[in-house]
């Protein structure tokens, strides 16, 4: 597993303070969850509070934030010293113990403005791309926004009581995309995209600490049917698709509405690729690094016919006592 006396701390800023310095040094322990898409990143931090400053002028409030980089010094076999921005993180809840005191806070990347994540909204969108859509939700949150995808038009969705949050990450799903909040921004990409750059980390078997790998057997669809409803026509059409090479003898059935023949391609294809991802999975426990970053690519050997390449899809790097990092990756699929 290679030495690991390597320092490995996290550096934090809080708006409500300016000893930057202190407050990593009362850090006792920290986890750092890093989504590539569908939820928030957190953090989770326990600090010492024997002055109980916690509980008098640190007391967190509405709006405060703090914003937290994983700090790697010296050497050590298979890492490197590093530096990893977790990004800016609205204060979720507060908590504090004793003896000896201590004080718990628990963040959420989700932006300050709570209208984003918290108010359910009714009304209907037309006319419009999915990046319209996603500008106007992120300007109305005060964030900025990252779009790394193709366009595509959307001639009508209701976004019938959910939270912005909830209905931009609704829309960019259904047509395969991902998206995710980050350092007071939405980011949105293409995950087939990603999937296809090449692996920047190789994990062995013997790497690990602990390891889970769950491959279903039964759904490993290699078609898709969906029958899909036309708005403007208000009939009932539907779209098959087998990917090349296969027999098509395993059909993911799927239902919905699609604005024409391509969106329900789009939609299909993006149900597809879900469902063989959630089939193939692989959770790694192993020494702690900054260059681990949910969205990259991961080669995988050492486990026999589950090797070959997996994308992070989250990564958990946490300290108390070593600092190590849990990886949560699906399968690469095939390009289709």
């Amino acid at each position: 597993m290679g030495d690991k006396t390597a320092r490995s701390y996290l550096r934090l800023e809080y708006n409500k303070c300016g000893e930057t310095e202190a407050l990593t040094d009362d850090c006792l322990s920290w986890s750092y969850t890093d989504n590539a898409s569908g939820k928030a990143d957190t953090i989770d931090l326990t600090l010492s509070d024997e002055d109980q400053k916690w509980l008098n002028n640190y007391y967190p409030e509405p709006e405060d934030k703090l914003v937290a980089w994983i700090e790697v010094d010296g050497w050590f076999e298979g890492g490197r010293p590093g530096e990893l921005l977790c990004g800016s993180f609205m204060v979720d809840s507060f908590s504090a113990a004793g003896l000896p005191h201590t004080a718990t806070i628990k963040g959420i990347s989700v932006p300050v403005n709570a209208d984003f994540a918290v108010t359910q909204k009714d009304r209907t969108w037309k006319s419009m791309t999915l990046f319209g859509i996603a500008s106007d939700i992120a300007s109305s949150a005060g964030i900025g926004l990252a779009f790394e995808a193709a366009d595509v038009s959307i001639e009508e969705e209701s976004q019938s009581g959910k939270t912005d949050e909830a209905f931009l990450f609704a829309l960019c799903s259904e047509r395969g995309l991902a998206m995710k909040l980050f350092n007071d921004k939405i980011v949105i990409f293409d995950m087939s995209v990603y999937e296809q750059r090449e692996a920047r980390h190789t994990i062995n078997q013997s790497d690990c600490e602990a390891y889970t790998a769950d491959m279903a057997i039964v759904e490993q669809y290699d078609s898709v049917k969906m029958q899909y409803t036309n708005g403007k026509k208000e009939e009932t059409l539907t779209y098959q698709f087998t990917i090349p090479g296969t027999p098509g003898r395993r059909t993911l059935i799927v239902s919905g509405k699609a604005d024409s023949i391509g969106d329900a391609e789009t939609k299909a294809k993006a149900a597809l690729r879900e469902k063989l991802r959630d089939g193939n999975r692989l959770s790694c426990t192993v020494q702690g690094n900054t260059d681990y970053i949910a969205s990259d690519c991961c080669g995988v050997s050492g486990f026999g016919r589950i090797d070959g390449k997996y994308f992070i899809d989250t990564v958990t790097h946490s300290k108390s006592g070593a600092y190590k990092c849990t990886l949560d990756m699906h399968r690469v699929i095939a390009n289709f």
